[in-house]
């Protein structure tokens, strides 16, 4: 689809400031607690700007799937079971001693994150970094494959707020699944699917430590 210069203009504001301003307004502007509504103030956000968008307008939450469903779920639960293999492999190296330290220490609080992550967390990230981004913005790059890297920085950079590296590299991996998926897919509840599984598994295994606010004291010791 052609663009005049003002709607690419126009959106490469829009990117910058979603993409690259907010993660840094939100990082050094909000409390803890304000995440979460920033995070669906964005949702919303990004929500009608999908619905605005001439090249956006079929169906959000499910249509112009690619590969069969099924297909597709057999594939990201075969990467699931590597990644958390290595993940789990690359815990037992580094920090031997968080491994189910959550569960295990409070088992309470690691159900209500584990039930609450999806819903709270998932579901706007993946309207914002998937839906929005792929709809909107991936036009502006010079071919699919920069996109989806671009794709990958930028949820990864969406991370800034937890103030950690691991914070930024997890999800820059984990975006290219997850934007894979979704170009393959158009699915919003497989996307979701997918980054559940890989939050709760790093919740629970031992690396949500470094997903909660705060943890740049825990480095610091």
């Amino acid at each position: 689809m052609n663009f005049t210069r003002t709607s690419v203009f126009i959106r490469w504001g829009e990117f910058v400031f979603l993409y690259v301003a907010v993660p840094v307004l939100v990082t050094f502007c909000l409390p803890a607690q304000g995440a979460i509504p920033a995070l669906w103030g964005g949702a919303l956000l990004a929500w009608w700007l999908v619905k605005r968008t001439p090249e956006g307008d079929a169906l959000l939450l499910d249509g112009e799937a690619r590969v069969p469903l099924r297909r597709a779920l057999g594939g990201i639960l075969l990467r699931f079971a590597v990644g958390a293999a290595l993940l789990t492999g690359l815990l037992l190296w580094l920090h031997p001693g968080w491994l189910l330290e959550f569960p295990h220490g409070n088992p309470k609080l690691w159900g209500v994150v584990c039930v609450a992550y999806p819903v709270l967390s998932v579901f706007p990230q993946v309207i914002i970094y998937r839906v929005l981004f792929i709809r909107r913005y991936s036009s502006l790059f010079a071919s699919k494959r920069l996109a989806w890297l671009v794709g990958a920085m930028v949820f990864g950079w969406a991370h800034l707020p937890f103030r950690n590296p691991f914070a930024l590299v997890f999800p820059f991996v984990g975006g290219f699944l997850f934007i894979h998926t979704y170009q393959r897919t158009r699915s919003v509840p497989l996307n979701i699917l997918e980054h559940g599984l890989y939050g709760c598994f790093l919740f629970t295994i031992g690396w949500g430590q470094y997903f909660f606010y705060g943890t740049q004291a825990l480095l610091a010791n």
